[in-house]
């Protein structure tokens, strides 16, 4: 964990500009961003260490500058875990309390890129700075960061019950589609989706057990030509029309 201080931070620059990227969104003016900007606090987490659990009362504001994070169920002593949330950046997040005696917690942990990059850069604010945000937003700016969070909780609860009525092979399409629209890169195949996912990771996104993921994916999505994995925890979301998929294949075959 890197806690630099608050204006030297390599990482601010990046910040701005991903505040500014998403300003419309969050409703924000420039005023505002500039308090954002100055007042976070910018931290690097590492694979294996927790940026957030719901047992903390802190009240802390998160903000994912790079890489991407897990938002996690833990349940008992951490003998199951449910994934609920991948976070792109861009995006805030913070974790609501557990309540007393609750056998469960939230917790955010960092998620390794598709090149293996186990590191999320975090921008954090406390109660007192948020509540100054509010006082820099015009009426607009309160409606659509409403919104924005309001679509947010949307989505979730949305994927979570699509999740329980479809088969697995239909729960993986979903994920992924929905995964490369957010974290897609350009490949020679599709859209390469720029996180690390092995089957168990598929397998906890989707609800199931890795040996039935790994049959939807051998013997379904990649036979069908929905997705390729050109690498071990590599997913390419193919993009190519039907046709042009037929001609690729009588070239690489020779027929």
């Amino acid at each position: 964990m890197d806690d630099s201080d608050r204006i030297g931070h390599p990482a601010r620059p990046e910040l701005l500009r991903q505040l500014c990227r998403n300003a419309r969104r969050y409703g924000f003016p420039q005023r505002a961003i500039e308090h954002l900007v100055e007042t976070g606090r910018i931290v690097v987490w590492e694979k294996g260490r927790a940026i957030a659990v719901s047992s903390d009362r802190d009240g802390m504001s998160n903000f994912l500058i790079s890489g991407a994070v897990l938002v996690e169920l833990v349940t008992g002593n951490g003998a199951r875990v449910h994934v609920l949330e991948l976070l792109a950046p861009g995006e805030f997040f913070s974790l609501a309390p557990s309540p007393p005696g609750a056998p469960y917690h939230l917790r955010a942990v960092p998620h390794p890129t598709a090149e293996g990059a186990p590191v999320a850069v975090v921008a954090l604010w406390a109660q007192d700075a948020m509540r100054r945000l509010m006082e820099l937003l015009p009426g607009s700016g309160h409606m659509a960061l409403l919104t924005t969070s309001l679509i947010a909780l949307s989505r979730v609860a949305e994927e979570r019950a699509l999740l329980l009525g479809m088969s697995v092979e239909d729960r993986l399409r979903l994920i992924f589609r929905r995964l490369a629209s957010r974290f897609g890169r350009p490949h020679p195949s599709g859209d390469l989706i720029d996180l690390a996912l092995s089957d168990a990771t598929i397998a906890r996104l989707v609800g199931s057990t890795r040996s039935t993921v790994n049959r939807a994916l051998n013997d379904v999505l990649i036979p069908n030509d929905e997705i390729a994995r050109p690498r071990h925890e590599h997913v390419v979301v193919r993009t190519l029309a039907p046709t042009v998929r037929v001609i690729e294949h009588a070239i690489a075959t020779g027929a």
